[in-house]
């Protein structure tokens, strides 16, 4: 199994292990904030089915909620409530590509609180403390790098 397609997988775990009942307060806190990812976050798209692995990691570069319907296709008056909107999120993948999402959760990844370890920059070799967005990113560019 390659990095790139236990990245997902991880996150998976690392969002699932919050969603239990009475939680500790830092654990909720942090269910929270990955519920309700913002734009610059590192995200983790879940959704049911699959997809290329590469495209479920990436910072979130937008949010958008277009109409579901077609203008003329939605009665306010007949339906009793305004049209609904779709959530479309895009991000920029870790390998640089715009991904555009919809239909599916956005998990946030908080990497700042665990920025703290030295670790080695694949791609350079220097040893120092990298957040696990670098970490991350240093392991594209070096895969990059060996073509």
């Amino acid at each position: 199994m390659t990095a790139e397609a236990l990245l997902p997988i991880l996150a998976y775990h690392l969002w699932s292990s919050t969603l239990m009942g009475d939680n500790a307060p830092k654990t909720s806190a942090q269910r929270d904030r990955m519920w309700n990812p913002v734009i610059g976050d590192l995200v983790f798209i879940h959704m049911a089915g699959t997809s290329d692995p590469a495209d479920q990691i990436g910072t979130l570069k937008t949010i958008d909620h277009p109409p579901l319907y077609a203008e003329g296709e939605w009665d306010e008056e007949a339906e009793g409530r305004p049209a609904p909107l779709d959530d479309v999120y895009v991000l920029e993948t870790l390998d640089g590509r715009t991904v555009r999402w919809s239909n599916v959760s956005v998990i946030a990844l908080p990497i700042k609180q665990w920025s703290n370890m030295d670790s080695v920059d694949l791609a350079t070799g220097e040893t120092r403390a990298l957040t696990l967005r670098e970490q991350i990113d240093s392991l594209f560019r070096a895969r990059a790098s060996r073509g």
